[in-house]
Parts: structure tokens; sequence; C-alpha cells
């Protein structure tokens, strides 16, 4: 096969239109605090930022009304489901979602003191395309 620049293009690997993302960007901390505990949330679009001040990359998802930031431990789960041809046909069809876990975790400071802090993290579930408002069939 010749080579050819077409193969650098990168596909649109997600169906959801972004323009209805009217949100700016969260995070789970405020999604957790604004709708509570044991909310789904189900997953439209999956996406690695290059464009992080902290991180080379960084993992975002987008939900119905808009993007939010995942802990920099999960960006191994968003490579592996962006590798998966089945997990982006799951998010495409409306089967996958996440809820939010709040956990403590201890940090040590410089000067070896113990501090806690609140974290929180994506628990992937399946979800039902009905049990969300834009459903149609």
């Amino acid at each position: 096969m010749a080579f050819s620049f077409s193969n650098f293009n990168k596909e649109r690997l997600f169906n959801f239109d972004t323009n209805q993302i009217t949100g700016n960007y969260t995070n789970l901390e405020a999604l957790y605090k604004r709708d509570g505990e044991g909310v789904q949330y189900q997953l439209k679009g999956i996406y690695i930022s290059t464009k992080s001040e902290f991180d080379d990359e960084s993992p975002i998802c987008a939900i119905a009304d808009t993007y939010v930031n995942l802990p920099q431990h999960q960006l191994i789960d968003i490579k592996s489901m962006l590798a998966d041809k089945a997990a982006v046909a799951a998010i495409n069809n409306g089967y996958a979602g996440f809820t939010i876990r709040q956990y403590e975790k201890t940090l040590k400071n410089k000067s070896g003191k113990a501090i806690p802090k609140t974290c929180y993290s994506a628990e992937w579930c399946d979800v039902s395309p009905s049990d969300f408002e834009d459903y149609s069939e």
C-alpha cells in the first residue's frame, strides 16, 4: 500500500454533538456536591486533553451538558476505552456511564505531617439509555 497523508486524519469516534454542551468544564467533586451520592451519569464521549497546564495528557469525559475533568489516575481507563471498539460503541449507543465515589486519602506534606484529603473517582457502570431524558426510540 502506498503512503498517504490521509492516514493522519483523525476519525470522529463519538456521535454526540458537542455543540449541546452549555456548561463550563467541571470536575467530579463539583458534580458530587451538586447532585449528591449515587447519581448515574451517561457518558457521551471520552477524550484526552493535551492542553492541561499540569499534565501532558488529562482525561476528560462529556456528559449531556458539560465536560468533566477526571482524576489523573483514570487516564489509563480512558486510553483503554478509546482503544476498545466495543466500549466506543457502548458510549455511542448510550449504555456507558459512571457514578462518583468519594473517598479519603492521607497525604503527607514536606514536614511529614499527615493531612487527610477528600478525593473523587469515576466508577464506570452500565446504564440504560431509556433512563436519560434525551433518549428517543
